[in-house]
């Protein structure tokens, strides 16, 4: 799949018939320092792609599931920080030995 990718330098150099090519047969890989690290693709391409991509869920759709999974109501905020302490365990949390207090001051 990436073995016809173009090096950066490459890319640089010949950019419009690279972008002929795209226009022509689709996406161009392109390598830098030998590994696939960018795809030139056509505006249209991308677009199919992030209609068809899997669409992470926002903050706001996750705690509405924990409300209802965990059955808590809309005003219990303690009930709330209580399934996210449960959730996030022991784990350390961004670097912090501890994920207690990081919103306490918030």
């Amino acid at each position: 799949m990436y073995g016809n990718a173009v090096p950066v330098f490459e890319m640089k150099n010949k950019l419009s018939f690279y972008l002929h090519k795209v226009e022509e047969e689709g996406p161009v890989f392109i390598s830098n320092r030998g590994r696939p690290a960018f795809v030139l693709q056509t505006v249209e391409d991308y677009e199919k792609q992030m209609q068809t991509a899997p669409r992470e869920k926002t903050i706001f759709e996750v705690m509405a599931e924990l409300r209802q999974q965990y059955e808590i109501t809309e005003d219990d905020d303690q009930a709330v920080a209580d399934v996210f302490e449960h959730l996030r365990g022991d784990e350390p949390y961004y670097g912090r030995e501890s994920a207690g207090h990081l919103f306490d001051e918030v």
